[in-house]
């Protein structure tokens, strides 16, 4: 079960295409679905880069402990993109992280 955290310090204008979209490339990472990804989005937020308040935004990705990373770093440049593009910042403000959890549950 991915989950997958954003925060910005701008307006969500479109939060259904974000998550969508997310949702979309979360299935780079063999073995993961949207269909098991939960999404949270965090607006408006205090968040500061390089000391400034000027658009900014951190995606921070969490999997399962033995998740296959052979595509991890095409996930990763492709949530940059995603949200540069949904939230209109620039690539260069971004942070996007991905890590694993070894202890995951849910009920199916």
């Amino acid at each position: 079960m991915p989950y997958i955290s954003v925060r910005t310090n701008v307006e969500i204008k479109d939060k259904e295409a974000l998550k969508k979209r997310l949702g979309e490339i979360i299935t780079v990472i063999p073995g993961k679905t949207e269909a098991r990804t939960m999404v949270s989005l965090h607006e408006n937020v205090d968040l500061y880069f390089a000391g400034s308040d000027e658009p900014c935004a951190i995606a921070e990705t969490l999997v399962n402990a033995g998740t296959d990373h052979s595509r991890d770093r095409e996930y990763l440049d492709l949530v940059i993109t995603v949200l540069s593009e949904e939230l209109k910042i620039s690539e260069k403000r971004i942070y996007s992280l991905l890590d694993e959890e070894d202890m995951w549950f849910s009920r199916k």
